[in-house]
């Protein structure tokens, strides 16, 4: 299932998918994400294992996805500042560190990202990546 989101009163627009990939529809690069973690890199559009849900009345989207030791929870909404912004948050429940890669470089972010990828990665060019501890989280905007 795909649904729009977006800043009432702004032209930009995206559709997220059931796998949290946010593809603007300006038709730019969509933003997708991937979570190194101790086991082997994790594609969501790909791994069986993510749940989605969308709160009720709202645009706020989480997804799920299942690591060893626990969870990856990726929320996402829109805000108005800026000329709005889609926001990402992300929050590791896992009782292992992992790496979250976003596959945008045109992203900010709540801490730096990095543009060096953990070993065995396959992302595409200028895709960044943010360390994520147990039980931390980290924000990005596109």
């Amino acid at each position: 299932m795909t649904r729009t989101i977006g800043v009432r009163g702004q032209p930009w627009r995206a559709v997220v998918d059931a796998a949290g990939c946010i593809r603007p529809a300006d038709g730019s690069r969509p933003l997708a994400w991937h979570v190194a973690a101790d086991d082997a890199w994790h594609d969501p559009s790909r791994e069986g294992a993510v749940r989605q849900r969308w709160y009720r009345g709202t645009p706020v989207c989480e997804t799920r996805l299942r690591v060893p030791g626990g969870d990856i929870v990726q929320k996402i909404w829109c805000l108005a500042d800026s000329g709005g912004l889609t926001m990402m948050e992300f929050s590791n429940e896992s009782s292992m560190a992992v790496a979250v890669a976003l596959t945008r470089p045109d992203i900010m972010a709540s801490r730096p990202p990095s543009s060096v990828a953990p070993a065995g990665a396959d992302l595409p060019e200028g895709s960044v990546v943010m360390p994520l501890a147990h039980g931390a989280t980290v924000r990005a905007a596109l």
